[in-house]
C-alpha cells in the first residue's frame, strides 16, 4: 500500500473516531450504538498503521485483492449497523404503540373522573 494511501486512511479513520466520540459526548449518539462505529474506526487505524494483516487475512480467506476484502468488511459493518437500526426502530415503534394506548386509557379515565366529579357537585 503506497504511503499516501496509508496517511489518508489514517487521517480519515482518526477524524471518523473523533467525530463519533464528539457525537457521543454531546449525547447525539448513544454509547450502545457507537461501539460498532468505534470498532470500524479502530479497524481503519490498524489497517493504515499495519496493512500486513489486511493482506494476510485477504489471502487466508481467499480474496483475490485486499480491496475486495476491505469492501467485504465495510459491507458487513454497514449491514450490521442497518440491522441494529431496524431492531431499534421496531422496538421503539412497539413502545410508542404501547404508550399511545396507555395515554388513551388514562385520558378516558380522567374524563370519567371529571364527569363524576362534576355530577357530584350538582
Amino acid at each position: 500500500m503506497p504511503s499516501i494511501q496509508k496517511i489518508l486512511l489514517f487521517i480519515a479513520s482518526a477524524c471518523f473516531l473523533i467525530l463519533v466520540l464528539r457525537l457521543m459526548r454531546k449525547r447525539h449518539l448513544s454509547t450502545k450504538y457507537s461501539l460498532l462505529w468505534i470498532a470500524l474506526g479502530i479497524v481503519g487505524l490498524l489497517a493504515a498503521a499495519f496493512p500486513v494483516w489486511v493482506f494476510f487475512l485477504s489471502d487466508l480467506l481467499g480474496f483475490e485483492l485486499p480491496a475486495n476484502f476491505i469492501f467485504f468488511i465495510c459491507t458487513f459493518f454497514l449491514l450490521s449497523a442497518v440491522f441494529a437500526g431496524s431492531v431499534t426502530g421496531s422496538e421503539q415503534a412497539e413502545a410508542i404503540t404501547t404508550l399511545t394506548q396507555e395515554i388513551s386509557l388514562l385520558k378516558q379515565r380522567v374524563e370519567i373522573l371529571e364527569k363524576e366529579q362534576a355530577d357530584s357537585k350538582k
